[in-house]
């Protein structure tokens, strides 16, 4: 018989009970059994697990105490070996939406704007989740459009119960490419991005990087949009412009380990690590010093997020992304492509206009929105809103950094390698149906594992 599982926990969620356990030598499956008052465990409160150690109690009633036990069952089944008893109790759900008290913080020119994250006051419901700022990613000049965050089930992602941080707190992203618009003595800093960036690299503001860093980890404050890590940090690296000669030695730097790589040094930008790099950009040049620094990355356990490009071909268009399946980099890279507007199909508008495909990569590659994305924009003044709804495989690319970042500090014992795999398999396939996608796989060459879904990754 196999061991008893050990560690179990039962954490009180909306309605339902959270339990987890540690892995028992010798189990081939587990089942979950709960009880109330003086029932006996019998089948009918009974759940089958296999290949996790977590299981989620659903329909229960709210207030009353349960107690709970966890079976390894060996191969070829049996009544397994229980665990110890646990007890808890799930909780009612609010009808509260969100919380409305806000922290100000003043401007220069004497204005106010939020700065610190709300969190709504039913965590364990998906509903209350969907705030203004929520649906605001989809622009009210797009009524046709898709809210690009329940595109990736993003509120179900957030209301599930884990061990670490929400939001992504705690984790960092790198966006790599011109320096982002914050707070300076020159600059008053997008509301949005106020309290998020931490480190940022020397230059011309880019809008275009802002508008990335907006998707990846806009502030949930109450006002505006938010991004998909709303409570993760940021880390702006100016990038030389030659089409990122440089790029290497900013991914040694992401990695914690600032060095020369392919002759060039990242003196230009922060010497700051990052858990999650996002790279929505093409470096057509120094590839040598590309494929160095993403391999200097990978052996540190970063994740890295490339877009394939938007010439609509059948392969990615350009270094980073051609290089996620390379040897040292595999596992750790995730190619990605953009989603049309309503979140069916990729994005096209014309011949050669529209996101590439996954092709050569498709094993490390998955497809996120970006069409019409609704983010921060350029430097914000009084009298400007600073938000713009933009389209690109860049802005797919930090939705799923995004996601990266939501999920490794919601599960902060995995690697980075770990996450990697989950968002990878733990996505929705797009194109079943067609010629493109290998029902003996599971990849497609355009989609490769398909749609970015935070919530089942969750």
């Amino acid at each position: 018989m196999p061991e008893a599982p050990a560690g179990v926990t039962a954490a009180p969620a909306v309605q339902g009970l959270a339990v987890s356990w540690s892995a028992a030598a010798g189990a081939a499956s587990y089942k979950v059994q709960w009880k109330s008052g003086s029932q006996a465990y019998s089948a009918d409160r009974e759940a089958a697990v296999t290949a996790r150690t977590m299981h989620t109690i659903s329909g229960l009633v709210a207030g009353r105490q349960y107690t709970i036990r966890v079976l390894a069952v060996p191969a070829g089944g049996g009544t397994g070996t229980p665990s110890s008893e646990q007890a808890a109790a799930p909780t009612p759900p609010s009808h509260a939406a969100s919380t409305t008290v806000r922290a100000w913080t003043a401007r220069p020119d004497g204005s106010r704007y939020p700065a610190e994250t709300l969190q709504p006051s039913s965590p364990g419901s998906a509903a209350s989740w969907r705030t203004a700022e929520y649906n605001a990613i989809k622009p009210s000049l797009c009524p046709t459009c898709a809210v690009a965050l329940d595109t990736i089930n993003a509120a179900e992602g957030y209301a599930a119960r884990t061990m670490g941080a929400p939001g992504g707190g705690g984790r960092t992203i790198a966006v790599i490419g011109q320096t982002l618009d914050a707070d300076t003595d020159e600059n008053t800093g997008h509301p949005d991005l106020q309290g998020a960036i931490i480190v940022n690299g020397r230059g011309i503001i880019g809008t275009h990087e802002t508008r990335v860093a907006g998707v990846a980890a806009a502030r949930r404050n109450g006002v505006g949009m938010h991004g998909v890590a709303y409570n993760a940090n940021l880390v702006g690296f100016t990038a030389q412009q030659n089409f990122r000669a440089d790029l290497g030695a900013i991914l040694a730097s992401v990695a914690g380990r600032p060095q020369e790589v392919g002759g060039h040094t990242a003196d230009d930008s922060p010497m700051g690590s990052a858990h999650v790099a996002n790279m929505s950009f093409g470096a057509r040049t120094n590839t040598a010093g590309t494929i160095a620094g993403m391999k200097i990355a990978a052996a540190a356990g970063r994740i890295m997020v490339a877009s394939v490009g938007n010439d609509y071909n059948s392969q990615p268009d350009h270094y980073p992304a051609l290089a996620a399946a390379d040897e040292g980099i595999a596992g750790h890279a995730i190619a990605v492509g953009e989603l049309n507007a309503t979140g069916t199909a990729r994005s096209y508008a014309g011949p050669g206009n529209g996101s590439s495909a996954c092709g050569a990569v498709k094993a490390y590659c998955l497809f996120a929105p970006g069409e019409f994305t609704y983010t921060t924009s350029g430097q914000y003044f009084s009298t400007t809103h600073g938000y713009a709804a933009v389209a690109g495989t860049s802005y797919a690319a930090p939705m799923v950094a995004g996601a990266a970042a939501v999920v490794w500090a919601a599960f902060p014992n995995k690697t980075g390698a770990r996450v990697v795999e989950r968002l990878l398999a733990t996505a929705s396939q797009v194109d079943a149906a067609n010629g493109a996608y290998d029902s003996e796989t599971g990849l497609s060459d355009i989609y490769g594992h398909g749609k970015l879904d935070l919530g089942a990754a969750m």
